[in-house]
């Protein structure tokens, strides 16, 4: 075993950083996702998953937080076979995911200012950005109740929807 009095003051003070380098190597290669992890196989690691990244919103628009006292929202939302959620707006960005499992589909449809519509199908397990103030309206067209998880980047005292007549 090495001993620090029998190195050079410099030798020491590079057998030190190889180590931590060493060590910082390990946490890092321990915190990785492991790609080669089959979904239900038991390593007794983590797996994690990116679902979803995002700076432009379903129409195109740039991702803009709102003005004021930062709030994240979280929301799990159920829509029953053959429901719709009615013709609504947001004042602020949210991310959006169908639930991977248990979960029928989302059909969203933007209505346009000149009065066309805009649908996009979304199936479990897929997500997407809803940008600001674009009416829009959502149908559960699977065969079993939809669940969305919604998160909004929303400021204090702001409403999360804004239901339109």
């Amino acid at each position: 075993m090495w001993s620090e009095s029998l190195l050079t003051p410099l030798k020491a003070d590079h057998m030190k950083r190889a180590i931590a380098l060493g060590i910082i190597s390990l946490l890092v290669s321990a915190c990785r996702p492991n790609k080669s992890i089959e979904p239900g196989v038991n390593s007794g690691k983590p797996v994690i998953n990116e679902i979803l990244t995002a700076s432009k919103t379903l129409e195109g628009a740039l991702l803009k937080y709102p003005d004021g006292k930062a709030e994240m929202r979280l929301y799990r939302v159920e829509i029953p076979v053959g429901g719709k959620i009615p013709l609504h707006k947001h004042p602020a960005p949210m991310m959006v995911y169908v639930q991977g499992v248990n979960s029928g589909s989302l059909r969203n449809t933007r209505v346009m200012s000149d009065g066309s519509e805009i649908k996009n199908i979304f199936k479990p397990g897929q997500a997407f950005l809803k940008g600001v103030d674009t009416p829009h309206y959502s149908e559960n067209v699977g065969d079993k109740p939809t669940i969305l998880w919604v998160t909004v980047t929303s400021a204090e005292d702001m409403p999360t929807t804004i239901f339109l007549d």
